[in-house]
């Protein structure tokens, strides 16, 4: 499993970090930047990919390719690309998985998903070839919507006609909790059971949640 982090991240990815443990995945890494410190986990692992930036042109898309790459020389049957902002409650079952995963969030022309992101390793071998292609192509310019990773996600899986199996987890997921009531919401899907979250930034919001 891999965690992308980033120099604002770093204290809720440490706070998250033992849930990211949960998976219990035989190997977890953290996904650095090259240009700012990432505070990493004590006896974990970091891979510098990327500079710190948000949405930028196609720079998360690359970001989000360029790690699989390098992970693709590594021994691994399941790969698990997550955000530092997500709590795992319960672990994905990667024994269950077909080819590649996620949790939709939403609909385009095509549908768009959020974290995590999990491949075998033959279709992420796939995946990453028609990624570079979709980012040559133009499609994740400054101000497209294919600029966002959730969104890169879904269109190269669209353009690769690879169905994205959607039973290996439950997840409430927001980009932020910022909005009147999702912070409720989150605390109702965490008191329901559901195994992942996505969106939780900071403490205050984490309490809440799992309070």
């Amino acid at each position: 499993m891999a965690v992308f982090s980033c120099a604002s991240g770093s204290q809720a990815l440490l706070r998250h970090w033992p849930y990211f443990e949960r998976q219990q995945a035989d190997r977890s890494i953290v996904i650095g930047t090259v240009d700012r410190h990432c505070a990493v986990p004590e006896g974990v692992d970091e891979l510098k990919i990327g500079l710190d930036c948000y949405i930028k042109g196609p720079h998360l898309p690359m970001r989000l390719c360029r790690t699989i790459e390098q992970l693709l020389s590594w021994d691994w049957d399941a790969l698990i690309l997550a955000e530092y902002d997500t709590l795992i409650f319960n672990p994905i079952k990667v024994n269950k998985l077909n080819c590649i995963a996620s949790h939709p969030a939403g609909t385009l022309a095509y549908n768009f998903y959020h974290n995590p992101w999990v491949f075998d390793r033959l279709t992420a071998e796939g995946f990453l070839e028609e990624g570079f292609k979709v980012i040559e192509s133009g499609q994740c310019q400054e101000g497209a919507h294919a600029a966002s990773p959730d969104v890169f996600f879904g269109l190269v899986c669209a353009t690769m006609k690879q169905p994205v199996q959607g039973d290996l987890w439950t997840e409430f997921t927001r980009n932020s909790f910022d909005c009147n009531g999702d912070l409720e919401r989150a605390r109702e899907a965490y008191r329901n059971g559901v195994d992942i979250i996505h969106g939780t930034k900071t403490e205050k919001e984490l309490e809440y949640i799992t309070q």
